[in-house]
């Protein structure tokens, strides 16, 4: 192998291991983002899992008077469906 040959390797290996440095620094960039997402879904998922829980014990009363939910005469549930992105009437 010529001097000339070696040092066009040495370059080449050189720009290989930068393009994994490059790589792995991406990698972990994503891995971050994903975590946030998932974190988010999560936190979406708690919610949206209580807001069940609660419209379930909703279910039992035929009307909202009583309703330990209810605040001000306005329905929390409906607040938190809002939140959420769900579509509420009223």
């Amino acid at each position: 192998m010529t001097d000339t040959e070696k040092a066009a390797l040495e370059r080449r290996i050189d720009e290989l291991c930068a393009e994994v440095e490059r790589g792995k620094a991406e990698f972990k960039k994503m891995d971050v983002w994903h975590s946030q997402e998932l974190k988010a879904a999560m936190d979406e998922n708690a919610k949206l899992r209580e807001l069940v829980k609660h419209l379930h014990e909703c279910e039992e009363h035929a009307d909202c008077e009583g309703c330990k939910y209810e605040a001000d005469d306005v329905c929390d549930f409906e607040h938190d469906m809002r939140e959420l992105g769900i579509e509420v009437d009223g």
